[in-house]
């Protein structure tokens, strides 16, 4: 435990200072102890705000990414019910007896969503059900010393959604048929078969390559 870790260090503490200077030892039995503290972050709570200390549910963080800065060693970030589209990185590790716990809001377990994907508006029809939207392509992965590669396909990371449901990539125009999507990497525009204006529908397009793992 952290306080395990605390009272080691002043065990070397009173070590060392028993050959040197008697203030040493005073010094570092007052030490305080470090207290785990809980952060809340609710994107659609109306006081949200990356400028709040995230300390409490009526002032809540509002990103994901602004939440995580703080964390220590012990510390429990709680998410509140809502969507979050970001990426969840990490930059401090826990320890095995002081681990840093990240969780839905308790009660809002089934109501905490993290997408890899935004909202795209701005669709134009290219000709019949063929409607096109300006894009900047995702890096094809690399795949490392070991690993199998399938060629292209499996290497792109586009996916597109139209009203809830996933489109299939195809590599060739001409594949392009009802329900599937491709990416015209020379015009830098991601263009898909629909037979409605996705204007009108809630469309979006995967914009991260992290992707978030929460247990």
């Amino acid at each position: 435990m952290m306080c395990e870790g605390i009272a080691m260090n002043l065990r070397n503490c009173r070590v060392f200072v028993s050959r040197s200077a008697m203030f040493l030892l005073v010094f570092g039995l007052n030490m305080p102890l470090i207290e785990a503290t809980e952060y809340f972050v609710a994107v659609d709570h109306p006081n949200a705000s990356d400028s709040n200390d995230g300390l409490s549910l009526n002032e809540p963080f509002e990103t994901l990414g602004r939440a995580v800065n703080p964390l220590l060693p012990g510390d429990t970030l709680s998410i509140k019910e809502g969507i979050y589209r970001e990426a969840l990185v990490l930059t401090r590790t826990g320890t095995p007896s002081s681990p840093i716990t990240i969780r839905a809001y308790p009660g809002d377990e089934e109501r905490v969503v993290i997408l890899g994907s935004d909202v795209v508006t701005g669709w134009t029809n290219d000709g019949g059900d063929v409607w096109s939207v300006s894009w900047q392509p995702l890096p094809p992965l690399v795949y490392g010393t070991g690993w199998m590669d399938y060629g292209e396909y499996s290497r792109r990371r586009e996916m597109v959604f139209v009203d809830g449901f996933s489109l299939t990539q195809v590599l060739l125009e001409a594949d392009l048929v009802s329900g599937r999507f491709w990416m015209d990497d020379d015009a830098q525009r991601i263009r898909i078969h629909c037979p409605e204006d996705p204007n009108l529908l809630l469309s979006g397009s995967a914009v991260r390559v992290i992707c978030p793992l929460l247990t």
